[in-house]
């Protein structure tokens, strides 16, 4: 058991571990965050390279809500199987939050959250899937590079993606591009959990799955979308007209880096999430 502190005495919040399988049989870890007075649950889906455990800190913060977290790590992140970064099909990431999805408690209010890549998947999950769930929180999703690489970069990135897979190259992603933190970025280069490479499979993927989700007009449940104005790693131009087309609430944050929920100010990121989702439940 482990415990955070609230405003008004020691706020103890259970943690457990588990696996799942999803759809083909791979097995993924789960991370979970009992608050005491529970009054709704959230799904947690990370990003690319990282995994579920990381967001503690976030899940003892909305503990203070009534809000229990659930933590999945993806297929090929943290604790669960297969290979670092690679899918042959962006659909098995929603099949891994499928599995994650069955074991929430479903007599309380369910809320799903993405963040980068996570977000992506968590945009496309909820606008195909349609899942029975009073919201949906995406932080800086992955909806197009911040900067445009090159054009022989892209034609490489998508012949490896079709002719080697499982071709995985060393990433641009530093502690210095994610958290203006000195401690969150000195934890991010030390974490052995998290890999350093992108997987040219994995990328073209996510391209296609960025054109669909951009091209979206509306959205089928309650939307927070919090985004960065100088991400620097996923694109904030993208990030704001798409959160302008759906979004029901949007938050930009001014001169912030990618992980907002890493970042310097980022209680005050917490406390948005937690208000929202108290907000949803009591409409």
């Amino acid at each position: 058991m482990s415990s955070t502190q609230s405003a008004t005495g020691p706020l103890h919040v259970t943690k457990q571990d588990s696996q799942v399988s999803s759809r083909d049989g791979t097995l993924l870890h789960i991370t979970r965050w009992q608050a005491p007075n529970q009054h709704a649950n959230l799904l947690i889906v990370h990003g690319y390279s990282e995994y579920g455990q990381r967001y503690r800190e976030l899940a003892h913060a909305l503990a203070e809500y009534g809000i229990s977290s659930t933590a999945v790590d993806l297929r090929g992140h943290g604790k669960s199987q297969g290979q670092r970064g690679h899918v042959m099909n962006f659909d098995e990431y929603l099949e891994d939050i499928d599995a994650a999805f069955a074991t929430l408690p479903t007599d309380q209010p369910i809320f799903i959250l993405g963040h980068s890549n996570g977000g992506l998947a968590v945009l496309s999950y909820v606008t195909s899937r349609k899942p029975k769930i009073a919201g949906t929180i995406v932080t800086n999703p992955f909806l197009g590079l911040a900067l445009k690489a090159p054009a022989i970069k892209l034609w490489f990135g998508k012949m490896a993606g079709r002719l080697a897979p499982k071709l995985s190259i060393a990433n641009d992603l530093t502690g210095t591009n994610l958290t203006r933190d000195p401690v969150k970025r000195d934890e991010y280069l030390t974490d052995r959990e998290i890999f350093h490479v992108v997987n040219t499979r994995w990328f073209t993927e996510a391209t296609a799955r960025q054109d669909e989700m951009n091209a979206l007009t509306s959205f089928p449940s309650p939307l927070l979308f919090i985004y960065s104005n100088t991400d620097p790693v996923a694109s904030p131009t993208a990030s704001q007209a798409l959160a302008e087309k759906i979004g029901t609430k949007i938050i930009r944050r001014e001169g912030e880096l990618h992980e907002i929920l890493n970042e310097i100010k980022r209680t005050e990121v917490y406390q948005s999430i937690g208000t929202w989702i108290q907000q949803a439940i009591a409409i």
